[in-house]
């Protein structure tokens, strides 16, 4: 499982904290929101809203993981 957050946002460290509370092994991406990558075409690829956190397993994607 693949975390898009940024290490300062309230939202991401909650969706951090419950995938190591329940034990996921997860792979975090940083995704810098001072510099707009949140923005970038790449990012916008898996969440076309361009928030975060995004968490995405294989094919699934969940974008509204507040």
């Amino acid at each position: 499982m693949k975390i898009y957050s940024f290490p300062y946002s309230i939202p991401s460290y909650r969706t951090r904290l419950a995938a190591s509370l329940l034990g996921f092994n997860v792979e975090e991406q940083i995704i810098d929101l001072s510099k707009n990558e949140q923005k970038s075409p790449e990012f916008l690829a898996v969440n076309p809203l361009g928030k975060i956190p995004v968490m995405a397993d294989d094919q699934v994607i969940v974008s509204d993981c507040q």
